[in-house]
């Protein structure tokens, strides 16, 4: 009887740790209250190396065939072709809670589980076709996702994430019988700018990729900096989408809704890759597209703000702003700083996989997305679709 009174006791203490955890997640409506890992990277993709072989039907390698990699929804990530070997080895990424990819040869298609190492070897049936370039996209064909940014680093401000909302497509162009890059396509559309400060946006390309020429833009404001190999997007995310300076931009639902938030510019900067470089051997974030994007302040390039745990541009960003008020950065490391995170190791910027719905004006992201709290408790172990899951009494409403 002794030990069932044990036992029982036991799992009632049991029952009650988890009832707490439980509470605590609950507790959390304000992001002052949610502390996470320092290392926690707030990443919504995760890599997938593929390593892939066709064959024709005798089972024979088999050169110089054309696939398709399809994710969730019919999405194409990929359309490439084999070597002459047969051979094809690249990495993607993919939203975190994706476990399926679907690869497509001819008339062949095949669902492939994507490993917890996210190493992928298959072989498949080999179908052949004309084709002079390849095409990877980031996230996927005609689709978008969404870059959100806070602008008061290094102060914490309200956690709208709608200072700039900024929807963005990578198309990287490959040539197939040569497999060298040739052009990155960046299309995007800026739909909300909850902020009073003048909103810049640029991109830096990682070192082993090199500009071969001038980018060609529909807006005139585009730029190509390469002494810092940036593609400066706008200094002005206004001057984009609305002459008003004063006013917000789809952010205030006191204030009429803009359908220039739908309009979607166009850049094509011609590059090559140099592997002399560096390696993608291991996977570092910004090797990959979107690359290293950051808005900067007030048209001053020095006033940058990135994602968490990214990169500056030396000589370029004016480090005093580190360690002030909020900002609780290490950036001592050059090559992997502790950057742009506050005592609680939350960010102030936002990659998110998908397109998503935003928050409205002086609504938080907590608050907005109910699963948000959970999955960075987690380290984006649970709830990896926490952004498909909003709250519609805190989200920006077009129709409102």
């Amino acid at each position: 009887m002794r030990r069932m009174q044990v036992g029982f006791l036991l799992i009632v203490i049991l029952f009650a740790l988890l009832a707490c955890d439980s509470d605590t997640e609950e507790r959390i409506t304000s992001m002052k209250d949610l502390k996470v890992k320092e290392m926690f990277g707030f990443h919504t993709v995760k890599p997938v190396a593929l390593n892939l072989s066709s064959i024709d039907e005798d089972g024979e390698a088999m050169a110089g065939a054309t696939f398709t990699i399809m994710r969730s929804g019919s999405r194409k990530v990929l359309s490439a072709i084999t070597d002459d070997s047969g051979k094809f080895e690249y990495s993607i990424t993919v939203p975190s809670y994706e476990n399926v990819i679907t690869l497509i040869s001819g008339e062949h298609s095949s669902q492939i589980p994507i490993p917890s190492n996210g190493e992928v070897e298959y072989s498949f049936m080999g179908s052949s076709s004309k084709v002079r370039s390849f095409s990877y996209f980031t996230p996927a064909e005609n689709a978008f996702a969404s870059l959100c940014f806070e602008d008061l680093w290094p102060s914490n401000g309200d956690y709208d994430v709608n200072d700039l909302v900024l929807d963005l497509n990578v198309e990287q162009v490959y040539n197939s019988a040569t497999w060298e890059l040739t052009n990155i396509i960046f299309k995007y559309k800026v739909r909300a700018i909850g902020a009073r400060k003048t909103i810049g946006f640029a991109i830096t390309l990682p070192e082993y990729i090199v500009a071969d020429g001038l980018p060609s833009s529909s807006n005139t404001e585009a730029s190509w900096d390469a002494t810092n190999n940036t593609i400066v997007f706008f200094n002005n995310a206004r001057n984009i989408v609305s002459d008003d300076p004063q006013q917000f931009f789809n952010a205030d639902h006191s204030i009429p809704h803009n359908y220039d938030s739908d309009l979607i510019h166009e850049i094509n900067l011609p590059v090559y890759e140099d592997w002399w470089k560096s390696s993608k051997m291991v996977w570092i974030p910004w090797y990959d597209a979107p690359f290293n994007p950051f808005i900067f302040v007030d048209n001053n390039p020095g006033h940058q703000i990135h994602l968490k745990h990214y990169p500056v541009i030396p000589g370029f960003m004016d480090m005093g702003l580190f360690n002030q008020e909020d900002d609780n950065s290490e950036v001592s490391y050059p090559d992997y700083p502790q950057s742009f995170q506050n005592f609680n190791f939350q960010p102030w910027a936002f990659y998110i996989a998908e397109s998503i719905s935003y928050p409205q004006e002086n609504r938080s992201i907590i608050k907005a997305f109910p699963d948000f709290a959970a999955w960075a408790l987690s380290e984006g172990w649970d709830h990896a679709d926490w952004y498909l899951n909003p709250d519609a009494a805190f989200i920006y409403d077009p129709n409102h």
